[in-house]
């Protein structure tokens, strides 16, 4: 229910829908979160044992499948995997980020996001709930995380697209061999 998001601050948390065994991690969330002020969505994907969830609070949106996009234009904070789709939605609707990198290219993107002020990095291997919580509670309460997501966001619609890219590849390779 899309309207419950309206005028409220809104956490959103997805881990993505390649990761296992994630129940741990929500029920960690809920212990963090359970008694922010606004509203928390979690997409726990349709891989969760929802039998192995808590009982969160009311103010908490749970479900296999949430849409990202909708949920993206009105979310605070992002808490993710740091895969590259969910980053570049975040950053397409300026929405920070808080990051626990589980693998492949999802350290080196928390990183930079965290390079450029866009994003907190938390490891997945030591985080609990006070460490998330205060971590949510600075990229919410801290403007420069917000400005850093939206100066990313603006590079981005500034670039020159696919076709000056596969343009620029293409004179370089011709420079060099010719």
């Amino acid at each position: 229910p899309l309207e419950k998001l309206k005028d409220e601050k809104v956490l959103y948390i997805s881990m993505g829908t390649m990761l296992h065994d994630v129940e741990g991690f929500f029920n960690l969330c809920i212990d963090a979160f359970s008694d922010f002020e606004g509203k928390v969505v979690i997409a726990a994907g349709d891989r969760a044992d929802f039998k192995k969830i808590k009982k969160a609070p009311e103010h908490f949106l749970i479900s296999p499948y949430v849409p990202q996009l909708d949920v993206l234009k009105e979310a605070d904070v992002f808490i993710t995997h740091g895969g590259m789709n969910s980053v570049n939605e975040s950053i397409h609707f300026n929405v920070p980020l808080v990051v626990l990198p589980h693998g492949k290219d999802q350290p080196l993107v928390a990183q930079r996001l965290v390079e450029l002020n866009a994003g907190y990095r938390l490891a997945k291997e030591t985080v609990n709930a006070s460490l998330l919580r205060n971590a949510v509670d600075e990229v919410i309460h801290d403007d420069r995380y917000k400005k850093g997501i939206k100066e990313i966001n603006v590079s981005f619609e500034q670039a020159a697209g696919p076709a000056a890219a596969a343009e620029k590849i293409v004179n370089h390779v011709v420079k060099q061999y010719s």
